[in-house]
């Protein structure tokens, strides 16, 4: 079993089981992705060079119902969006 680390809504860090994001993954329409899965790479890169972040998760929310559910994933689980 693996562990994801991400950070905290206090600023610390935290695993979450795999089985934890392929349940999350699972709820979506939309793709949830991890680092070293396709196209993470580009979907986290912005216009702004200045700027490097390296989310654990990024989702792809294909509506509304996405973002709820992400959003409720994230309170949760207290991670940092």
């Amino acid at each position: 079993m693996s562990v994801l680390q991400v950070t905290t809504t206090q600023g610390t860090d935290t695993g979450l089981e795999d089985t934890v994001v392929e349940a999350f993954k699972a709820s979506l329409r939309g793709a949830l992705l991890c680092p070293g899965d396709m196209g993470y790479e580009d979907t986290r890169k912005i216009h702004n060079g200045m700027i490097d972040h390296r989310p654990a998760l990024i989702a792809c929310c294909a509506g509304v119902a996405d973002v709820l559910t992400g959003v409720r994933f994230a309170r949760e689980h207290d991670v940092l969006v």
